[in-house]
């Protein structure tokens, strides 16, 4: 995707249930005291900052509008809804901190696309769970998730593609890993309910922890071992993700600030 760069950034800011934003007329938005209802007529990119809130939120995108979310996130639980339409391609990229989230991606319009990347470090229990509805035919979704888990505190990952009969020539794919510094019962649920043979749908599912022998080899480079981490966790937790230098540099900063 090819983006523009823009006069006015769009930016939203939820802090204990207080909305503040900023945004161009590529954007509206309608909000009430718990919910914001977010609307997307023009090719564009979004930033949002999420702090200690559970306010709902809605993503409406329009016909062939290419939209990127960048979302830092902190001790959230929100409950997250994408309508994407016709021919509309959405990239989103996620780093959360302690959240439990609740994402609903409904793909409504003939070849609508998701690439969704969400990453999380957790040094609490959480559950995090999303659902990506294939409502139409020629729909294309691809899904990472990955978690790192700091304490002996349980991580759950539920993650549902669905494909129904309706629906064909769909593409579902759906990719998670949950790396545990300290041993833990955390737990991934990968799920596709396929009703349509035409289509591709694939899942992973990792558990565990960095490889000995990646450390051994950076070790063997002279790297200290509490640097090799460091480079083991960013990678593992940016490395998915779509995101220009100036958008790389803010989800470095944030973090660096949790180590």
């Amino acid at each position: 995707m090819q983006w523009k760069k823009q006069a006015v950034m769009n930016r939203i800011l939820l802090d204990n249930n207080q909305i503040k934003y900023e945004c161009d007329d590529s954007v509206i938005i309608t909000n009430c005291k718990n919910a914001i209802n977010i609307k997307i007529f023009k090719d564009t990119i979004l930033n949002i900052w999420i702090k200690e809130s559970n306010i709902n939120i809605e993503i409406n995108v329009e016909n062939s509008v290419k939209l990127k979310v960048n979302i830092l996130s902190k001790n959230d639980s929100n409950q997250v809804i994408y309508n994407i339409s016709e021919n509309a391609q959405v990239i989103t990229n996620k780093l959360a901190t302690d959240n439990n989230d609740n994402i609903t991606i409904n793909l409504n319009g003939y070849q609508a696309s998701v690439i969704y990347n969400y990453s999380t470090v957790n040094y609490k229990e959480s559950f995090y769970k999303i659902d990506v509805k294939h409502n139409v035919n020629k729909t294309v979704s691809h899904i990472y998730n990955y978690g790192l888990s700091e304490t002996d505190k349980k991580m759950t990952f539920s993650i549902n593609g669905y494909v129904y009969k309706t629906s064909s020539q769909c593409t579902c794919n759906q990719d998670n890993k949950i790396i545990y510094m300290k041993e833990n019962k955390s737990v991934i649920e990968p799920n596709l309910f396929i009703e349509n043979y035409d289509v591709e749908a694939n899942h992973a599912a990792y558990i565990g922890k960095f490889k000995e022998k990646d450390l051994f080899y950076l070790m063997s480079r002279g790297i200290k071992k509490e640097d090799c981490y460091k480079l083991f966790i960013k990678s593992f937790i940016l490395g998915k993700m779509i995101l220009e230098k100036d958008e790389r540099d803010l989800f470095e900063k944030e973090l660096k600030n949790l180590f």
